[in-house]
């Protein structure tokens, strides 16, 4: 069985910023959604910063909002 291991680091993901979610992230969850139909077994790693400001919580809860929108 093969598996694919997806590395992704210092997102840095910031919703209330126009460029990052009309840009960056949109493109970033479509890409993620297209390597989930292209990959039987994908796995995916996080390392370095996830969001901009690790202290603020709406920014992790968007993240995974948009992150579980595109995985369905």
């Amino acid at each position: 069985m093969k598996y694919t291991f997806l590395h992704i680091s210092d997102l840095h993901y910031q919703p209330e910023w126009h460029e990052e979610i009309g840009l960056v992230s949109s493109e970033f969850f479509k890409d993620i959604a297209a390597q989930k139909v292209k990959f039987e077994n994908l796995y995916l790693a996080f390392s370095g910063d996830i969001v901009r400001e690790g202290a603020n919580s709406e920014y992790y809860v968007a993240f995974k909002d948009n992150f579980v929108k595109a995985l369905d």
